[in-house]
């Protein structure tokens, strides 16, 4: 005689809802920085900066607002896995959480992740602020 010990889900979430929760934040993570590789590659030669028709500025600008748009993007997703849990979650509590199904365990996984990957699109997002665009290259 098998007991079952997990508590029965209350609430299904639909397969696309669980994998955006879980996937989005670190595929804009990925994004920004094969961006900003690929941007650094075209203006920032190494003999010298060329920037054709758009100035340094101009694409200090271009990147800062293609980052801020996949860190929308991010927190959506972090949004998105958070209120997954909460519809799983057998607690109130996200630290005493326990992901014991697959879905549960996708939802939690995804709040981990996103918060993980946000703070990462930050931190890449400041050279913006900080350096010239061949010096974030270097």
């Amino acid at each position: 005689m098998e007991a079952n010990t997990y508590t029965a889900e209350s609430h299904r979430v639909p397969p696309r809802q669980l994998w955006y929760g879980f996937t989005a934040a670190p595929f804009a993570w990925i994004l920004v920085g094969v961006i900003g590789v690929i941007v650094s590659a075209q203006f920032c030669p190494a003999n010298s900066p060329n920037w054709g028709i758009m100035g340094q500025n101009s694409v200090r600008s271009a990147l800062a607002v293609v980052t801020i748009a996949l860190l929308a993007i991010a927190i959506s997703g972090a949004a998105v896995a958070f209120h997954n849990w909460k519809l799983l979650a057998d607690r109130n509590e996200l630290v005493h959480s326990e992901g014991r199904t697959r879905d549960a365990f996708m939802s939690l996984g995804g709040v981990v992740l996103s918060g993980i990957f946000i703070v990462s699109i930050i931190w890449q997002g400041v050279p913006l602020l900080l350096l010239e665009q061949c010096m974030r290259a270097i």
